[in-house]
């Protein structure tokens, strides 16, 4: 009897020769994100920032992470407060060298939006023009409008803090009136109550957002309002917004709203139930580093131990979290000192930075402390430039002034707890001593459990099988097992590492891989291999001979 095969989707059974055609695997993959950073506000932020809450009026979910590429636009997004600050560690972690790619933002927090009011109802026809402010929460406020601004000046006619409007009488038709609408420029107080930019809230001076042009009737307000582009980056009009009758506008409307209009009634609150709801909804964004803002005594808080549990256990892709450990010496050692944060956490995927530092104020002879929290950001913005191959170790900061200098046998401490750390080195300067993470099963390179204490190590793994699952989902998933085989499954997987391995011209991920093996199971194929990491080199030891002159002749 002759045997039965199924080619081309038909049983052949007499002898011949029998040619198909099929589509090439696609065995080009795509790159994707390596140094992607989140922040998740859960206070910091508080005052300050932009958008809506993760429970928010105007947007909320994910529609409430907003990314960020450059400092500028994160500054003008925040406009004020401590993660203004923080940005610059992020994005220029060191002068002349690459730092976070994308920063974003999600605010723990459940906010509605304050909003501004105009009633045109002097007359029998205008209307209420209800205007919302898309940065919610942060209310408008001039320097006497709050006394945690300013305690003692002058009655202030200007928009300092959060947003305002002003309706003034028209230039070129003196019938018709014209709306500003105002940002304030003033960036908040920080611990010691100085202003974060060093310019005092009178300084600082109200942008104009968006003006409109010159109207009579609130249904051209209206028409303006609807398509200005600049208008609608900061504001949004109101659905309880009316027009009544045919909308005109008589002289006693600019009477009752020609002073400055501040928006009021913005909330924010920021709850551990709002922090839930972020973890809940961030398993799928693409980023690679979180920084916690919780540092010092608070590192080993509620939030820290949900946010490590989340990256290691329910985001879709393994995260690096970024700690500040202690401030100081005294903070080094003992209950919330590094040492014991670090212990605390005792991850692969959790890094712990010791010591803050001091920084000078422009103009003048003084010194600002800074928390460890900076140095944080700093590693985090430094890391998240390097591709995940290129190790920390010996890189430099943008910090020069460290408030704990670690003596060398601080240092030998430090690296076997699992602190990060600085260190002076002639001819380079301060630099990261080694790029470690806090796992305290640490005394060789790669454990048994596939974990190591190096940061690259573990950067290469994750970025390894983020780039796999990305790249093979959409080509394989969904297909049978004719159209995608265990032999097509296993070229992509060569083709890929072959790409991800590095050679004498181009770096990457790893030196060399082996034992790719696909095999079925069902419905499903368990794929395997086997790599080795293109790991950092920590030490080199020198020995030199010394011969005697007359036996080396």
């Amino acid at each position: 009897m002759s045997t039965v095969v199924n080619f081309n989707g038909k049983n052949i059974v007499e002898p011949g020769v029998y040619a198909q055609t099929k589509a090439n695997v696609n065995i080009n993959p795509v790159p994707f994100s390596t140094g992607n950073v989140l922040i998740i506000d859960d206070g910091s932020g508080v005052d300050f920032g932009g958008g809506s809450g993760i429970n928010g009026d105007l947007a909320s979910g994910l529609n409430s992470v907003y990314n960020f590429t450059s400092l500028i636009d994160f500054r003008n997004f925040v406009r004020g407060g401590k993660l203004w600050d923080l940005a610059e560690y992020l994005f220029i972690p060191e002068n002349g060298v690459a730092g976070a790619p994308q920063v974003s933002l999600i605010r723990a927090a459940t906010t509605t939006p304050s909003t501004i009011t105009y009633d045109f109802t002097a007359g029998a026809n205008g209307g209420t023009l209800v205007i919302d402010m898309k940065n919610e929460g942060l209310e408008g406020k001039t320097a006497d409008d709050d006394e945690s601004i300013s305690s003692s000046v002058a009655a202030d006619t200007k928009v300092r803090t959060g947003w305002g409007s002003l309706m003034k009488s028209g230039v070129i038709d003196n019938t018709k009136y014209f709306i500003e609408f105002y940002e304030g420029t003033f960036k908040g107080l920080d611990a010691d109550g100085d202003p974060y930019d060093g310019l005092d809230i009178l300084s600082c001076e109200p942008i104009i957002i968006a003006k409109s042009p010159e109207f009579n009737n609130l249904n051209d307000l209206i028409t303006w309002i609807n398509t200005d582009t600049s208008f609608n980056a900061r504001f949004k009009k109101n659905a309880s917004t009316t027009v009544v009758g045919t909308g005109a506008l008589v002289a006693g409307d600019y009477t009752a709203n020609n002073t400055l209009k501040l928006a009021t009634g913005g909330t924010t609150v920021y709850g551990s139930t709002d922090f839930d709801e972020v973890l809940a909804k961030i398993g799928e964004v693409d980023y690679t580093f979180v920084l916690s803002l919780n540092s010092g005594i608070l590192a080993k808080g509620a939030n820290n131990t949900k946010l490590l549990y989340h990256i290691t256990q329910q985001a879709e892709f393994k995260k690096f979290m970024f700690v500040g450990g202690g401030d100081d010496e005294n903070a080094w050692t003992g209950t919330n000192g590094s040492i014991d944060i670090a212990q605390y956490f005792n991850s692969a995927y959790a890094i712990t930075c010791h010591s803050g530092h001091r920084e000078d104020v422009n103009f003048t002879a003084e010194e600002k402390l800074k928390s460890s929290l900076y140095h944080a950001a700093c590693v985090c913005g430094r890391l998240a430039g390097l591709a995940p191959q290129t190790s920390g170790t010996f890189k430099s900061l943008r910090i020069k002034k460290w408030r704990h200098v670690l003596t060398p046998e601080q240092r030998v401490t430090a690296l076997q707890a699992g602190v990060l750390h600085n260190r002076y080195v002639q001819n380079i300067g301060y630099v990261i001593n080694q790029a470690i993470n806090t796992i305290q099963k640490n005394t060789q390179m790669i454990n048994p459990d596939a974990t190591s204490n190096e940061i690259s190590i573990m950067r290469i793994a994750e970025q390894l099988n983020k780039e796999l699952v990305l790249n093979m989902r959409p080509i394989f998933v969904g297909q049978n097992l004719n159209t995608a085989s265990p032999a097509d499954v296993k070229a992509f997987i060569e083709g890929y590492l072959t790409q991800r391995t590095a050679t004498k011209i181009n770096d990457n991920y790893i030196i060399r891989f082996s034992n790719v093996s696909v095999v079925q199971v069902q419905d499903y194929y368990n794929c395997t291999y086997n790599f080795v990491a293109n790991s950092p080199l920590n030490k080199i030891f020198i020995t030199g001979f010394m011969l005697d002159a007359n036996l080396s002749a």
